[in-house]
């Protein structure tokens, strides 16, 4: 490891790291989503982020599967994210503006267990694609949708 700045390189994973700042500012604000309307402070966006990690792991999904995430910048997507990482999975991020033959290839190509996706994006439907490419992507198992009308 090289790090050239004055401050030292950690061997601590993204998870470790959200738990110490739980730890050290719990109701601070943590993030804040404009588009959604949405403030989390970093306790409630740890409690927001285990219970995805334990629903994913309900699933089936162990330490070293794949999660893609397929999306644009929701809030949902930050939590999809740190979800991975407190449950040892390695995120997939997908260009939210692939097209059916992209989104193939990138599932094929490093073997996607569970995605997460929104009900749409743009003028996309994203289940429908999701369900054609489930139909070519052996490896792909779940496919999780999010809306905007869901309830938290």
């Amino acid at each position: 490891m090289y790090n050239p700045g004055e401050f030292p390189l950690s061997d601590k994973t993204v998870g470790q790291t959200l738990g110490e700042a739980v730890a050290t500012w719990p109701e601070q604000t943590c993030i804040v989503s404009i588009h959604q309307n949405i403030r989390l402070t970093f306790s409630d966006l740890l409690r927001r982020v285990d219970a995805f990690a334990a629903g994913l792991k309900k699933l089936g999904m162990k330490k070293g599967d794949r999660l893609g995430i397929w999306g644009p910048n929701d809030l949902e997507w930050f939590i999809t994210s740190l979800s991975a990482s407190r449950a040892g999975l390695i995120v997939v991020a997908i260009n939210p503006a692939y097209q059916q033959n992209e989104l193939v290839y990138s599932l094929q190509k490093v073997g996607v267990k569970a995605i997460v996706s929104p009900d749409v994006f743009k003028v996309q439907n994203y289940p429908k694609m999701l369900l054609t490419a489930k139909e070519v992507c052996p490896t792909l198992e779940h496919i999780i949708i999010y809306s905007s009308n869901h309830i938290t």
